[in-house]
């Protein structure tokens, strides 16, 4: 038998007599609901990608991960996941999306979610294949907010078909209209307005629960506030588990094992992002880049580690770019080779241009160095770049090699009419460092190698700030606490700035006076060089509260970094209640004097290591604590910037700390302005035109900054789009069944079982490509079409010339083979031991839609579509009345009731 799936998006699963599957967003969920063994998208979605992910490990390395290995993964895993878990949540709390039943398989809408759903897997194809990470997580988010199998062969209920009975209690069962035979999904609150005798979604949110027919038919949670048909939860999230589980298999069979890796950042080391001014003063600077990156390659090459992704932007005015982005670390030395220090002109260059492709290409949390000798010709992007270091948590960090207090310079000279150069017109640049936790080094050309050590320092496997200390200008003397556990390996500090005296001292009580003659001392080992003074710790480091004093003159920063898998991710939240309790994450910076949730995830921790969280600080910009928080409510968001350090302790009970810096920032523009009342809105329109060149998967990065006229609040929001083409291919490959010959006996052995498809596809774009994905026999290509049945192929009868192999054959285990030069339809023949009666080929179109073809000898079934027959059973239903089709949707309201009151069928 030849069973077939078309995979959209998901697997199609039968359970009975369940009217409608669907749950809660997040972890908050179940104590808004006080339903705290419900099931939550966050952790189906967390639990599925983790699965598939360390199966997907096991298969590339050929060993079996354990539980160890989760806890290096690293941050970028975690941080992919939350994207994707975000954006599936943010369905149900954005405005544009949260009321559309579109978006949620409500009122009947299933035509159009079909087509909704269908239109997300093919973004997600298209991202991925442009290398679009973060655009392909976010459709991949809104893709699994609610899985649609390929469409049932049942007609959809007509609006004046009543579908339920009515239900005056908060549980109900059996409300659905019996030997109804028709689709039909939940309505939610008044848009659409529910028609008398249609189902509910039901629960306390649900405004047309009292409409008739009343009542409701979600699964949710376990509470029955929320959810009348709460019994059928727990088997509802089993079957929405396992349809998560298959869109990713599918995902991961379309595009490769390799690239489902890169999609969630599995054990990527931090992304090497440079921004280079290639003016004709900037040979040292390039230079020094050049050996860095040569360096960082090679250490990671002999590490056995991952290569990670490295970034190149060069400009010099008035060009800016090309992006050159790849994963070959060859490649990327082959573009620093290429540039050349050339021309000059005018001392302003177009900088922030420059770091703006940076940051729209760069992986979240990557940190951007910039090397320039030139103050920003573009300062009106200052906002825009700002707005995307934020919303991507990367750290820019610049490296000038000009100061601004010198009188003379060599780019002086190349000032349009020699004009006098400002002061301060590098105070952008630490205005954006500051702002996104990075650093400005103002150094020379000779010392420009040297200090080029911090980026070898920041882009080591397993980063962790340990604290991060804004210093005034003037002569400031300041004493820095910071805390080193015994998960931390190495530490590093760098402190820009002059520096007067500074003094080190550890755990014990021991001091180093790091400004003496001597480079190393009983603690650490100081360099000191234009701009930037560098402390390394002495290993083994001494766990325990450490201090360093300084003595300052003019601005400084200090930053200090550790080794460690144990970090955490934060970002704010507000309790949503419109659709659906949860917490929605806040779209740019929190406002401040308003209470917000922080929600922190500890990533690397090890699963036999024990370690207890107990509260947060908000760290001002000198270091010192704005307010000190247990994990959850922040009572009231600082006005001023700060980042926020988690305490707790290790199993030891040591203490253990960790910072992580982004904060707003006080800078304000000249713009178009508006009046907005109190507690009110605007509502503006902006007009995007696609060029004619552009590619499908690109994305077009959308940035909207606001600034109040009359105090120094910003605030910003950053919208990101995907190209697609104006009719995209979304037909999966058919694989139509032409011949079956089983002549297997028992015993099984030393006979085998043949089968002939036919493979085309019906989506403009033709076949790419075929894999066999499980079987143990052979796959061969036909030349023609197989003989008819009768007219001499079967048996031990002679195999005609026209059905002898055409070419490549497949066997499992082998990589997918390229067909996209061949005609259609292509004939194809599967070949097995009867001792092997199944097997699974895998068909894509260049398109990327999948179809899978699953094979079965003919004493297990026969040739044709495959049908499910279940019975109801247990506590779900005593006789089975109606068929459930599970999606994995927070507001789904599927039930698929057939006539037959004995048996159920479906697909």
């Amino acid at each position: 038998m030849l069973g077939r799936r078309a995979h959209w998006f998901a697997a199609a699963y039968l359970l009975v007599a369940g009217p409608c599957a669907a749950f809660l967003p997040d972890f908050w969920s179940r104590a808004l609901t006080l339903s705290w063994d419900s099931h939550t998208h966050q952790d189906i979605t967390e639990r599925a990608i983790l699965n598939l992910t360390m199966d997907t490990l096991s298969g590339v390395n050929k060993r079996t991960h354990d539980k160890q290995d989760q806890s290096r993964l690293g941050r970028g895993f975690w941080s992919a996941v939350g994207e994707v878990v975000t954006s599936n949540a943010a369905m149900d709390f954005l405005s544009s999306t949260r009321s559309d039943p579109v978006f949620h398989f409500d009122s009947e809408r299933v035509e159009g979610a079909t087509a909704a759903l269908r239109q997300a897997w093919a973004q997600t194809l298209l991202s991925l294949g442009a290398g679009q990470h973060q655009s392909a997580r976010r459709s991949l988010g809104q893709l699994f907010h609610s899985l649609q199998p390929e469409e049932p062969a049942v007609p959809l209920a007509h609006e004046d078909t009543p579908t339920c009975m009515e239900c005056f209690s908060a549980t109900c069962r059996g409300n659905l209209m019996p030997h109804l035979g028709l689709l039909t999904t939940g309505y939610f609150s008044q848009s659409p307005s529910k028609p008398e005798g249609k189902c509910s979604h039901g629960g306390i949110l649900d405004s047309s629960r009292r409409r008739g027919a009343k009542g409701g038919i979600n699964k949710d949670s376990t509470s029955p506030l929320f959810s009348p048909h709460h019994y059928l939860h727990a088997e509802a999230a089993r079957l929405a588990s396992e349809a998560t589980l298959t869109v990713l298999k599918d995902l991961r069979d379309t595009v490769g094992h390799a690239p489902f890796l890169r999609l969630f950042s599995v054990q990527q080391p931090p992304s090497l992002v440079f921004v280079l001014d290639t003016t004709g003063s900037m040979f040292e600077e390039i230079s020094a880049a050049r050996l860095r990156a040569l360096a960082i390659i090679q250490g990671r090459a002999d590490s056995g580690g991952q290569p990670g992704t490295y970034l190149l932007v060069p400009f010099h005015d008035p060009e800016v770019g090309p992006v050159y982005q790849t994963d070959d670390p060859e490649q990327f030395i082959g573009y620093m080779e290429d540039l050349m220090a050339l021309g000059g002109g005018d001392e302003p260059e177009m900088c922030f241009s420059a770091i703006q492709l940076a940051l729209t290409h760069s992986p979240p949390l990557s940190e951007i160095f910039v090397f320039t000798d030139a103050s920003p010709k573009d300062a009106q992007l200052f906002s825009s770049v700002k707005a995307l270091a934020l919303q991507r948590r990367c750290k820019v960090t610049f490296l000038l090699t000009e100061d601004p207090s010198h009188k003379s310079s060599r780019r002086r000279k190349r000032s349009r009419g020699g004009a006098a150069l400002s002061p301060d017109r590098f105070s952008l640049y630490s205005a954006l460092s500051a702002v996104s936790g990075g650093l400005t080094v103002f150094t020379t050309n000779s010392h420009i190698h040297k200090v080029s050590a911090i980026v070898e320092d920041s882009t080591v496997a397993n980063k962790v700030t340990l604290l991060h200390v804004e210093i005034d200008g003037g002569e400031v003397e300041c004493h820095h606490p910071f805390r080193v556990d015994g998960a931390v390996s190495r530490v590093v500090l760098h402190l820009t700035g002059k520096l007067n005296a500074c003094t080190l001292t550890d755990p014990s009580g021991v001091s180093q006076s790091l400004l003496s003659l001597a480079q190393s001392g009983p603690l650490a080992e100081f360099q000191s060089f234009e701009g930037l003074n560098r402390v390394r710790l002495l290993s083994p480091v001494q766990p325990g509260q450490w201090n360093l004093h300084t003595s300052t003159q003019g601005p400084a920063t200090l930053n200090i970094l550790g080794d460690s898998r144990v970090d955490f991710l934060y970002y704010f939240a507000t309790v949503a209640n419109q659709t659906h309790p949860g917490l929605s994450r806040v779209e740019g910076s929190p406002i401040a004097g308003v209470p917000t949730f922080l929600v922190l995830t500890v990533k690397g921790l090890a699963p036999d290591v024990e370690a207890s969280f107990s509260h947060v600080t908000l760290l001002g910009a000198h270091g010192e604590s704005l307010q000190k928080e247990l994990v959850g409510v922040v009572d009231r968001v600082p006005r001023v910037p700060f980042c926020v350090r988690l305490s707790g302790r290790d199993g030891s009970g040591d203490k253990l700390e960790r910072v992580f810096c982004l904060s707003h920032d006080w800078y304000r523009d000249t713009a178009p302005s508006f009046l907005v009342a109190e507690k009110g809105s605007v509502r503006r329109q902006v007009d995007l035109l696609t060029p004619t060149a552009a590619e499908p998967g690109a994305t077009v990065t959308l940035t909207l900054s606001v600034h109040a006229l009359d105090s120094l609040d910003s605030n910003y929001a950053v919208a990101y789009l995907t190209v697609v083409p104006p009719d995209p291919d979304m037909s999966p490959p058919s694989c139509s069944p032409a011949r079956l010959e089983s002549p297997c006996p028992s015993p099984c052995s030393g006979s085998s079982w043949t089968v002939s498809l036919a493979l085309s596809d019906r989506g403009r774009s033709g076949l790419a490509s075929l894999q066999l994905l499980r079987g143990e026999g052979v796959l061969a290509l036909l030349s023609h079409a197989p003989t008819p049945p009768g007219e001499g192929w079967a048996g031990t009868r002679r195999q005609p010339d026209r059905e002898r192999p055409a070419g490549p054959t497949l066997e499992k285990g082998e990589p997918p083979l390229n067909v996209s030069e061949r005609g259609q339809p292509m004939w194809v023949r599967y070949r097995a031991s009867c001792c092997a009666p199944h097997a699974e080929l895998l068909v894509w179109d260049r398109a990327g839609n999948l179809r899978r073809c699953h094979l079965t000898s003919g004493q297990q079934g026969g040739l044709g579509v495959r049908h499910s027959e279940t019975n109801g059973s247990g506590s779900l239903s005593s006789c089975c009345k109606e068929v459930l089709l599970l999606l994995l949707g927070l507001w789904t309201h599927m039930a698929l009731m057939f006539v037959n009151e004995n048996k159920c069928f479906g697909k």
